[in-house]
């Protein structure tokens, strides 16, 4: 849930992450998706990748974003599949 006031203030981060991944982890990310609710005040990321590793180098290259995104939002992940 994204705290009440801040929808577009997560908005702006969630865009500054794509655009990352899109341009630096285009060979290791699968899938990258952010989906809001009607009301824009929750959000479900879907991420794939290739394997562990790029996890690493996803957590590395947005670090200091996923910080931020944490400050304005609660944060449940989800993990599926065998790390490699």
């Amino acid at each position: 849930l994204i705290e009440e006031g801040k929808e577009e203030e997560f908005k702006s981060i969630a865009t500054q992450c794509l655009n990352i991944v899109k341009e630096k982890e285009k060979d290791t990310t699968l899938k990258y998706d952010w989906f809001f609710n009607a009301n824009g005040n929750e959000c479900v990321v879907r991420e794939t990748y290739i394997d562990s590793n790029a996890i690493f180098l996803h957590l590395g290259n947005l670090g200091e974003l996923l910080g931020q995104l944490l400050q304005i939002a609660d944060f449940y992940p989800e993990i599926y599949g065998s790390p490699s």
